[in-house]
């Protein structure tokens, strides 16, 4: 039976709509994450410890807790849906329905609303940083600061959205020394991303992630005893610009990992080819293959 609708009433229920699917993105957050924001603030510690071992000129100590907080701070929401880059098509999160299992339809809607970009332009863009979405939402959804009520004074950015690589290079050259490292840390963060299948094989893994529950164990409580270990005699990757380091590690992990909503899926990556298939490891059934430095 065919029924006619008022046309008032078919805006209203549109307005609804989308009103309902702007505000479905801080009912997803936690469970679409990469890494959990405890994990990130492990990661930052790391690397700000690798970096000065391997430089001469320091990060002093002082500074580290801002870099630590800042990328803690990148999954404020509704900050994270911007933080998938695949770099075998150049893309941000797409909803496709070969892997993702919710309503694709729905999942357009949100893109549509929020247009979202990838992380590697994410990373650099104070116009997409700025826009009206994310300042009319900073605070709703905060990850919760680790900085003594001192330094938070110190950074005075309450209302600032603006995180990017130029934003945070700009506050260095302004000596607003604790602004340029909170700001670095929301882009270590989208790095740290990049290193996460899902995030590089365009999986929106609501509900979870199997690699992202075994590295949430670590944080900055609880860090991989053994990382630095396995650091010992390794040196910094020195790339020429920041786009550089999003292609290298995305590309790395998207090459050589599935995501857990990937596997078995046609027709979309060409890669990881398997080498070694019925690897028993622990109870598990695991396949593998051998990297460019026979890893």
């Amino acid at each position: 039976m065919f029924v006619m609708i008022p046309k008032a009433l078919f805006l209203g229920l549109r307005k609804t709509f989308f009103i309902s699917a702007f505000f479905a993105l801080f009912l997803l957050p936690l469970k679409v994450f990469a890494y959990d924001y405890e994990t990130h603030g492990f990661l930052t510690k790391q690397t700000a410890d690798f970096y000065n071992q391997g430089f001469s000129e320091k990060i002093p100590q002082e500074l580290i807790n801002f870099l630590i907080d800042g990328s803690r701070k990148e999954d404020d929401s509704p900050r994270w849906i911007n933080h998938f880059y695949d770099p075998v098509y150049q893309r941000g999160y797409q909803p496709e329905i070969a892997i993702d299992a919710y309503p694709l339809a729905f999942a357009q809607t949100i893109e549509k609303v929020v247009n979202w970009v990838s992380s590697k332009q994410w990373a650099d863009s104070s116009s997409q940083q700025n826009r009206l979405v994310y300042k009319a939402t900073a605070g709703i959804y905060p990850v919760a600061s680790i900085l003594s009520q001192e330094d938070k004074q110190k950074l005075g950015l309450s209302s600032e959205t603006d995180f990017s690589w130029t934003q945070a290079k700009q506050y260095w050259l302004k000596n607003e020394k604790e602004k340029a490292m909170f700001a670095l840390g929301h882009v270590l963060h989208l790095i740290q991303d990049a290193s996460v299948p899902d995030h590089t094989r365009n999986d929106g893994h609501v509900g979870d992630s199997p690699y992202e529950l075994w590295a949430s164990r670590f944080n900055l409580q609880n860090p991989d005893s053994g990382l630095t270990k396995r650091l010992t005699g390794k040196q910094p990757v020195v790339l020429g610009d920041l786009g550089s380091y999003f292609e290298s590690i995305s590309k790395y992990s998207n090459n050589n990992f599935y995501s857990r909503d990937t596997i078995g899926v046609q027709g979309i990556y060409q890669n990881p080819q398997v080498e070694f298939p019925d690897i028993l490891i622990e109870g598990g059934l695991y396949t593998a293959r051998e990297d460019e430095n026979k890893a």
